[in-house]
């Protein structure tokens, strides 16, 4: 399959997951590497009938400048327009596709946790109504991982350049089901097949769930109207969509009744930095100490700036016979690894898992044990060594 097969197989299946209804809109948020892809992306999706795309590039190369360079005092500024156009998003009813894959995974590895947690929580804070309308799933999205030089050269352990991104793309092309005849149809088969699997555990209505394992000893409290559900949603509008490739099913666990403790299995990117082997002690909830092979420092300032970053937000399954497991890499990208591994996020929950909850307040969220952060994060902790009971 060549790159240009490849690249189409993919916009139909991008187009087609994230629900695009005739005369949407669609922003599409990737850096400059992945043009090429966006282009084909947006073309495949007037042809569907879009009624206007645009592209968003996104310049690391501007965000570490600005955390270098920038005075203290001008870090927490976001202009209006980020705000507006996010706002605009929703009252649209945009969908939004995440091309992700860094150009250089390196790049804003070394700068001050502090710095870039400041920019990046005021961000993240100026897009809040956009970032609650994509938790609540009354807008459609859909994102996706992208293989680059450098990245796969890390992965793969071989040189950068085209021979690498052809390797890694080698690996992905079946992780993908983009070698099936009808990749689209392939992958609602899975997510069927999963919501047959959501639907047995919320028939059992398990109260708590366990993980017990190496260095894992975590008990989860649920709520009386939780349920477990897939990336499969439906919009404010009713359309359907996939925020990622269905290879998980999910809950939201009480944030206030977490106990016991927790060590990853995958590395996991906070703020910027690589974090390895961490291992987080919940006491009523909260996470009271913690440590890491590499990358504390991060954890610290992921704390310091958003303390709600302290209690959990939500509790994945994911089987090991997954095709990202069985790809037997560990990719060092959220997105991937967490279709490899069970895994819970820290901060923010996830309202469509409580019944009921989607149109709650922060109040209401919190009191029905919700929790409500700037940021969620996976955190990857499954392995064949970990047991999960519920």
């Amino acid at each position: 399959m060549n790159k240009l097969e490849i690249y189409n197989k993919l916009a139909d299946l991008l187009i087609s997951f994230v629900g695009l209804e005739k005369g949407q809109n669609l922003v599409i948020k990737t850096e400059p590497i992945h043009k090429e892809i966006a282009v084909i992306v947006a073309d495949c999706a007037y042809k569907m009938g879009a009624r206007y795309c645009k592209i968003e590039f996104e310049f690391p190369e501007l965000v570490k400048s600005r955390t270098l360079s920038s005075n203290d005092e001008y870090l927490p500024y976001i202009p209006k327009s980020e705000e507006l156009t996010h706002d605009e998003y929703i009252r649209e009813n945009w969908a939004t596709i995440f091309l992700r894959g860094e150009e250089d995974p390196d790049l804003l590895a070394e700068l001050s946790s502090k710095r870039k947690g400041i920019i990046e929580k005021k961000y993240f804070d100026s897009i809040a109504r956009y970032q609650k309308a994509r938790l609540d799933n009354a807008i459609s999205w859909m994102i996706i991982v992208l293989p680059t030089p450098k990245w796969a050269s890390r992965i793969l352990g071989v040189e950068p350049g085209d021979k690498a991104v052809s390797q890694m793309w080698d690996k992905l092309i079946p992780i993908y089901k983009l070698d099936a005849k009808n990749p689209v149809e392939e992958w609602k088969k899975q997510a069927a097949e999963l919501s047959g699997t959501c639907e047995q555990l919320n028939r059992f209505s398990f109260n708590r769930i366990s993980y017990k394992g190496p260095g894992t000893d975590l008990t989860l409290t649920l709520h009386p109207k939780s349920r477990w559900i897939t990336t499969k949603a439906k919009t404010a509008s009713g359309a359907t969509f996939y925020g990622n490739l269905p290879v998980e099913v999910f809950t939201t666990p009480d944030f206030r009744k977490s106990e016991g403790v927790v060590t990853t299995t995958r590395p996991v990117m906070v703020l910027n930095k690589q974090v390895t082997e961490a291992r987080f002690e919940f006491r009523n909830g909260e996470v009271v100490s913690y440590d890491a092979k590499e990358g504390k420092d991060a954890l610290t300032e992921l704390f310091r700036l958003d303390p709600s970053a302290k209690f959990l937000g939500e509790a994945a399954l994911i089987d090991i016979d997954s095709a990202n497991y069985k790809s037997g890499l560990v990719f060092r990208n959220i997105l991937l690894d967490e279709g490899a591994s069970s895994h819970i996020a820290l901060g923010g929950g996830i309202p469509p898992c409580i019944e009921g909850s989607t149109d709650f307040d922060k109040d209401e969220k919190l009191s029905n044990g919700i929790n409500v952060s700037s940021f969620h994060i996976d955190f990857m902790i499954g392995s064949d060594e970990i047991d999960v009971y519920g």
